[in-house]
């Protein structure tokens, strides 16, 4: 579990609601062989916005350290996007 979340459930025990938070949790749990909705495709930005192919390999190493997606990802072609990926 990475710091983020810990903090969130720390938050979420701490809260006066967290009945609510451990129903939810529990709504939301997918069992081991369920079904979950994915969309097939997602359309391109309007505004797509490419990079280096080292600033493709800089952003991935970012997404890696920091836990999650730089914005700047969401910009780019799915070229890259799929590069992207491939480097984390």
């Amino acid at each position: 579990m990475d710091a983020l979340n810990r903090r969130l459930l720390g938050e979420q025990l701490a809260s006066p609601h967290r009945e609510f938070y451990a129903r939810a949790a529990r709504a939301w749990a997918a069992s081991v062989g369920e079904r979950v909705a994915a969309p097939r495709a997602v359309p391109a930005p309007l505004a797509t916005h490419a990079v280096s192919e080292d600033d493709v390999v800089a952003l991935a190493e970012r997404a890696v350290v920091e836990s999650s997606v730089p914005s700047q990802a969401f910009a780019l072609p799915k070229e890259q996007v799929a590069a992207l990926v491939c480097h984390v």
